[in-house]
């Protein structure tokens, strides 16, 4: 993902669509920019390397700027503690956050 987002040029406009198996979790104050204030859960090793990748490449994770129910914003549910959990992610570089009106799961789609 580095690679990816260090030789894009920066006028051109990238969005990064995929399952990243992170964890990100709520603290937007501390990934301000980076990280919106609708998250949930906790952050693993995965979401921190994640997070500090998109905020060196000036990026954020457009899934967690929208205020929309967790039903529309979760990706899988964990089997034994049956909570909802958000994987995927779209990464969008800052300038292009203008550009997203809502981002959205659609869940058990046959893509």
């Amino acid at each position: 993902l580095h690679t990816l987002l260090a030789t894009v040029p920066k006028e051109d406009k990238l969005i990064v669509l995929g399952d990243c198996n992170a964890h990100v979790g709520t603290d937007h104050a501390a990934w301000q920019g980076v990280l919106g204030p609708h998250g949930f859960g906790g952050c693993n090793d995965n979401g921190l390397l994640f997070l500090r990748t998109s905020a060196d490449h000036l990026h954020l994770l457009t899934n967690v700027f929208f205020l929309i129910p967790t039903r529309e914003k979760a990706t899988w549910m964990h089997t034994r503690s049956r909570r909802w959990q958000l994987l995927q992610y779209i990464l969008v570089q800052r300038p292009d956050r203008q550009d997203m009106l809502v981002s959205k799961v659609i869940r058990d789609a046959d893509v």
